[in-house]
Formats: C-alpha cells, structure tokens, sequence
C-alpha cells in the first residue's frame, strides 16, 4: 500500500512539476472562409484575403464546408473552398530556437496550406475537373520554415478541393476540418512526443497474433467455432485499428483505397462478434434470422465500401451508423439471455461488453455528431480483448485437461504400448487398417473354479471381486514391460513385444501377487483361489479393425488361440505357469529360471505337437522345493513313458509322488501307464498327448 501512495505521489509532482507546454489553438481563432467558382486563382484571392473581399466569418470547428455553404446534392462538379485565419504567435513559439509545428487532427480531401502567402503543403490531385487521388488525414503533422512565420499578424489559409454531397444523408463532412479539436501551433518537440504510436502499434499486434492463433487452433483441432469467430474477430479489428493510425497515411497515397478497406473491416465486426456469441452461448441452436438479417446487411455495405465509387463511402458510413446501434443492442439482447439462462462465463462477457457498448456508442455519436475527434474506443477494446483473450484461454486450457482426460481414459480402453506398436503419437492418429506384424509372447491367465465361486456370491460381489483380483495382477504385468490387451471376465490376455523373459517373470510376479491376496482371504474367512497362466511365443498381427463409427484394436494369430490353450492345460497338469517349447527355447538364460518339461501334446484344433515346459518359480516356497527336488525324477519318467518303457516310467513317478504326494502330473501319468497296461497301446503310439478339449 505505501509503495502505492509512492508511486501516485511521484505521478501527481511530475504533473505539478511539468513544464507548461506553449501552444496556440487554432479551433478558437476566428475563420473566414470563401466558395470558389471554377477554378479562381488562388493566389490571386490570396492577395484579396487582407481585403476579407467575399469571405464570410465560419462556425465553430468542425468546419464541414459543403454543409456551411449549403451545397446540394445536384451540383455535381468539384466544390473548391478557401478559408483563412489571422493569428499572433505566443512569443515563447516564436522566441524559440525551433521552428513551430501546425497540426490538424483532421482534414480532407484535397488541399494546399498557405502560410503568410508561402505554400507549405500541397495536396492536389487533379485532372479533368476530377480527382484521382484522394488525401484525407487523421493528423497532419506540417514543419514550415521557421521564416515564414511572423511575431504577429499571420495568415493561415488552406485551399479545398472535394466532392459535393453524394446523398441526403451525407454532405461529405471529409471535405474540411472536420474535427471540433485538435489543430494547433506547438513545438515541434512536443507535437513529435505527441504523435507517437508505438502503444497502438504494439496492442494491433497483440490483437493479430492472438486472432491468427485461434484461427490456427481451430483449423488444427476443426472444433470449437468460437476459436474461429474470436480469432476472425481479432484479426478485423486488428487491421481495422492500425486503418485508424496515423502511420497508415505512409502506405496508403490514396485514402480513398485506405478507406475501403478501413470500412469493409469496420461493417464487418458487429456480424463475426454476434456469431462469436451465438458459437459461444447457443451454438447448439440454429442462429437467428434476425442474424442472417444483420450479416447480410453489413455484407452488402462491405461489398458497397469496396465496389461504389469513393463519394459514396461517407454514405455507406452513415448508413452503418444508422444501424450499429440497433445492432450492438441486440448483441445486449444476446448478452442478456445468456446470461439469463446461466450460460458459462456469460455474466463475464456481458459486463465486458456494456462497458465496450458505452465506449463505441461515444465513438459513433462523436463521429456523427460532436466531432471532437477523442477516440477511446481503442482502450475499451483493449480491455474487452484481454478479458476475452484471458477467458478464451482458460477455456482452452480446460478443454486441454479435458482431452487428456479423455485421452487418459481411452488409454484404459486401448493401451497406449498398442498404440506405440503402430507408430502412432496418440489414440487419435489411429486408422482403419493401421497394422503390425512381430514377433512376441502372449500371457493368459484364469482363476481355476470361477464358476463355483460366482455361483456363491451376488452380482455386486462378483464384480468387486474380480475388480480387487485385476487390480493385484494387472500391475505385475505393466513393470515388465507387457500390456493387457483385454480382460476376459476373470482372464487376462497380456503381450509382451520385447522379450520371453518378460512374460514369464510377469507371471512369476502374479503368482506371488495371488499369494499375498489369498493371506488376505484366508484371514477374512474365505477360500483361497488358484490361478493358472499359459505363456507361448509367436509372430502376431496387431492392427485396427471395425468401420468408422466403431473401432477396435485386435491381435490376430494363431500364436493367441495355442497360449489360450496351454492355459487351459494349467488344469490338466495342476500347474500355476506352463510355456511353450518355442518361449523355452527362446529364453536367453533358461537356467535363470527352476523349469521342468511336462509333456508332449497337440491341442484341439492343431496337428503340430508342441513340448510343454512348467515353470516352478512363483509357488509357495514349500512346494517348490519339492518339484526342485524331484525334477530330476519326473523328467527321467516323462522320457521313459514317451520310449514306452512303462515300468522304468513308473518307477520314477512314485519315487516323486514319495517325495511330493501332491504332485499331480506325476498322477497323472501313472494313471495313463495304468489305462495303456488295462486297454492296450493304440497302433502308432508316438507319446504324444492330444487333448481334444480347451
């Protein structure tokens, strides 16, 4: 606060302390003025003007010439003016060591300024009774040589060249002085730190960069219309300011072309900003016909301002005036029924554009009617514009979150290893036919005797439990570099795209996943689950299949439907994790890993027999060291059951089952020796096991 009270302090004593700055009004000086007939020479009447022969005394400023003269709108030929004022300069001006400045904040349409009978700016462009260059200037700034002036009595005179009326409603008010303020004699000092324009040039700039950037937004996303309005929006009213500098006057030679264009932005901006409203607050509605009504009217006057011949602007301005007001009132309309129906942000965008409302209203009648040439509308867009820029912006920072919101949440559905595998950046770069073969390992998992267990609980139950049972498995498979590619009720498919390893120590990290889950269970008062995993390698074709309005990512391969079923042989061997032959093989270091071959099969639907190997690691630690213990047995027996040689078969399987009574697939292959022995081997025998179940 005292950092406040300072800064004000040191504001109020620089304009305490300033030095007065010396100048001489020339709005408040009396002004004679002259209708000239034909071309009269000029410096002739010059010499007369001593002489006030024919001159009449003018109204106070703004000095519209056809209109003091009451010129009609059927003297079609050039009108010519002469007026002239008598001054005394204030003796600072005159004592200074710098020549004096005149200024006039505005004046039109041809001209030649006479200062004591020299001519020190010249702005004639005519030829065949017509002008071919039209030369009105928002703040004409004149450097005469300092001896030209006198201390006192000089004469200031301007010679005019212009069109008369072109309507009734426009007597051409351009051809004159046609501000009430602003033409004086200064220094030239303070007449140059007058005219600098470096804020407005840098605001333009801002309002461009932010308009062409919203543009840019919304033909990159091809959503949210209101980005495009708003950035349209900007970009007119951008250009259509920096029109208003005085700076324009060094590109443009012709106002006439400077006004066109200046115009055409001009009609243009109530239109964008209304359907900038309508996108933001109702743009799930159909627009107005009071709308299409207003675009329409002001496209003609923008298609008038660039087509109609340049005496026809003023007409075409004075029209748009007639009309803007009932315009910016109904954008109020607009306002206030978003406002009244709870729109977002409306209360935001509403005061904002009160404010601008009062602003542009000052504007209008001060160009139609009072003619002070004070231009604030400048200042109220310009807050208008960074209240809308910092809303606009905020809406797009949320929209962003939103889409990663949604990205995050389509990253659920659709796993973003899968969208990696495609070479694709994102979800939204996915195609229709994008596809992908490689070599990789696939992972099932199913919890054994599901059935029963749902069978005993509600739907509500199930869900949870599955629920809690994914979510103790599934992170075992992200650590090591896999994905799940779907959840099969209470199964997993998983894929693993780099190495076997990864698949099986994934597995082994389940499998101890269920162990610490079954504690919980056990001391809850439930059964324990068991789970088995079948893990197999191949050459997979990943891609994206379905039509357009339903896609979906899918794995094709033979490679899936045989890990699917060595999961299923987890039941027949009683075994946690079985992997294939070829996922054995495949492993660079099988001896990291306590693996025992299980048997030799074809599964249904395949002639191919494939060896299948269980992976010891992951069971309880009890159970494990006894398969450890009796590998070496129950391989020498599966070798000697697949050379039928039963009874050394036999011998080494109940030297396992002595050791490890529970071992299953021990068991299992005395009850097979047992059945071959009671019913005889079938022709052709080879040791193989085909499974005609899943």
């Amino acid at each position: 606060m005292k950092a406040l009270f300072l800064l004000l302090f040191c504001f109020l004593s620089f304009g305490i302390g300033a030095k007065e700055k010396v100048s001489l009004d020339l709005s408040r000086q009396t002004w004679y003025g002259k209708k000239l007939e034909g071309e009269d020479r000029v410096q002739t009447l010059l010499a007369q003007i001593g002489k006030n022969s024919g001159f009449q005394v003018l109204p106070s400023f703004p000095v519209y010439l056809n209109q003091i003269f009451l010129v009609q709108k059927s003297d079609t030929n050039l009108q010519r003016y002469l007026i002239f004022s008598r001054f005394s300069l204030p003796k600072s001006l005159y004592d200074s060591s710098k020549s004096p400045a005149i200024f006039f904040s505005g004046i039109g349409e041809n001209y030649e300024i006479f200062l004591n009978g020299h001519s020190i700016h010249r702005e004639l462009y005519i030829e065949k009774n017509k002008i071919f260059r039209y030369r009105t200037i928002d703040g004409l700034g004149i450097f005469p040589d300092k001896s030209f002036f006198q201390k006192e009595d000089n004469i200031l005179a301007i010679y005019f060249v212009g069109d008369p009326p072109s309507s009734p409603i426009d007597f051409n008010s351009h051809l004159g002085l046609y501000f009430s303020r602003g033409y004086e004699i200064l220094e030239t000092n303070v007449l140059f730190n007058r005219r600098g324009e470096n804020f407005s040039i840098v605001l333009n700039g801002v309002y461009l960069f932010f308009g062409l950037f919203y543009i840019f937004i919304f033909f990159k996303t091809r959503r949210e219309k209101t980005y495009f309005y708003f950035g349209l929006y900007a970009v007119f009213l951008s250009l259509y300011l920096f029109h208003r500098t005085e700076l324009i006057t060094l590109l443009y030679k012709d106002s006439a072309i400077k006004d066109r264009f200046e115009y055409t932005l001009l009609f243009l901006l109530i239109p964008v900003f209304l359907y900038f409203l309508f996108e933001l607050f109702f743009s799930e509605r159909k627009k107005f016909g009071i709308l299409k009504f207003i675009t329409f009217t002001y496209i003609a006057f923008s298609l008038g301002s660039l087509s109609l011949p340049h005496i026809y602007h003023r007409s075409i301005l004075k029209l748009w005036q007639y009309t803007s007001i009932p315009s910016l009132l109904y954008c109020l309309w607009v306002l206030s029924l978003a406002v009244y129906r709870k729109k977002p942000l409306s209360k935001e965008v509403g005061l904002g554009f009160a404010g601008l409302f009062l602003v542009n209203l000052w504007d209008i009648l001060d160009a139609g009617i009072f003619r002070t040439g004070i231009r604030i509308s400048q200042y109220g867009f310009m807050a208008y514009i960074i209240v809308l820029i910092m809303i606009l912006i905020n809406q797009l920072l949320n929209y962003q979150i939103e889409v990663e919101k949604q990205k995050d949440a389509f990253i659920k559905f659709v796993p973003f290893n899968f969208i990696q595998l495609l070479s694709k950046k994102s979800i939204s770069d996915l195609q229709l036919g994008d596809q992908i073969q490689q070599e990789m390992t696939i992972l099932f998992s199913d919890i054994r005797s599901f059935t029963s267990l749902s069978e005993k609980m509600s739907p509500k139950q199930n869900f949870d439990f599955i629920n809690t049972y994914l979510n103790k498995s599934s992170p075992a498979i992200r650590d090591h570099q896999g994905f799940i590619d779907k959840y099969l009720g209470d199964g997993i498919m998983a894929i693993f795209p780099h190495r076997p390893e990864d698949a099986i120590r994934a597995a082994i990290s389940m499998l101890e996943g269920v162990h610490r889950y079954n504690n919980e269970r056990v001391s809850n008062g439930l059964r324990p689950i068991g789970v088995g995993i079948g893990i197999h390698t191949g050459n997979l074709m990943l891609g994206i299949i379905g039509e357009n309005q339903r896609y979906e990512c899918t794995v094709i391969s033979d490679a899936v439907n045989l890990a699917s079923r060595i999961e299923g042989l987890t039941k027949i061997y009683s075994a946690s994790i079985l992997i294939s032959e070829i996922t054995y093989l495949k492993l660079s270091n099988p001896k990291d890993y306590e693996i025992r071959i299980v048997d030799r099969v074809t599964v249904k639907g395949k002639t191919e027999a494939i060896k299948i190997y269980e992976v010891i690691d992951g069971l309880s630690l009890r159970i494990r060291n006894l398969k450890i213990q009796t590998r070496d047995n129950f391989e020498t027996g599966v070798h000697f059951y697949a050379e039928q040689k039963f009874d050394e078969a036999e011998y080494f399987f109940q030297e396992v089952l002595k050791v490890d009574p529970l071992d299953k697939a021990a068991e299992l292959y005395l009850a097979r020796i047992s059945f071959y022995r009671k019913h005889g081997i079938p022709m052709h025998w080879d040791g193989i096991e085909r499974l005609e179940h899943k």
